[in-house]
């Protein structure tokens, strides 16, 4: 992965991916240890101000492709 990017999720049996449990804990977490960008399952929610970026995906192949492509747009959803 990019540096600067963290990931989380749960993975389905169909290449889906689902909301984590305690999604805010673990936006809160990033945003401390500098993280500038989250991808992260669709639905999972947005950072406080001045946290990361949440990249929302539905797909393993989504998220991969937004980790590791070097110059990926990242948008905040909301």
């Amino acid at each position: 992965m990019r540096e600067g990017i963290a990931a989380f999720g749960e993975l389905g049996l169909t290449g889906r991916l689902r909301t984590a449990a305690q999604a805010e804990r673990r936006l809160e977490e990033c945003a401390k240890l500098g993280i500038q960008a989250v991808v992260a399952p669709d639905g999972t929610g947005v950072a406080a101000r001045g946290g990361p970026h949440v990249v929302a995906v539905e797909t393993l192949r989504q998220a991969l492709g937004t980790a590791l492509e070097p110059n990926a747009r990242e948008t905040e959803e909301g």
